[in-house]
């Protein structure tokens, strides 16, 4: 139930940042990034829960192989490239806020 929270709080934080990124490409990244992750998640859950036949499919930085977890490593590190872009347009705003306030006065 842990690790099921931790990968709804991970696919939550991506699709947060998601709806506040402006560039297009950044964003299309983004989506296919958390795709790609979910629906890994959510195949290996159907079968956990015996809804869906074994499949095969790893199940994220969980299961064995040295390449699926180095390309979901590479993943994770796209969603948090990303995110300091939005962190960075919200400074400029406040910033640029901060500096109308301080010229018109």
């Amino acid at each position: 139930i842990v690790l099921m929270f931790i990968y709804v709080y991970l696919l939550l934080f991506g699709f947060k940042y998601c709806q506040k990124i402006k560039e297009p490409f950044s964003k299309f990244i983004l989506v296919g990034v958390l795709m790609y992750l979910f629906m890994q998640i959510a195949v290996h859950f159907c079968v956990t829960l015996s809804i869906m036949p074994n499949t095969g499919i790893n199940l994220p930085f969980m299961s064995r192989g040295g390449t699926s977890f180095l390309i979901n490593s590479f993943c994770v590190g796209f969603m948090l490239n990303v995110a300091p872009a939005v962190h960075r347009s919200e400074a400029r705003k406040r910033v640029h806020h901060l500096d109308q306030i301080v010229h018109s006065a």
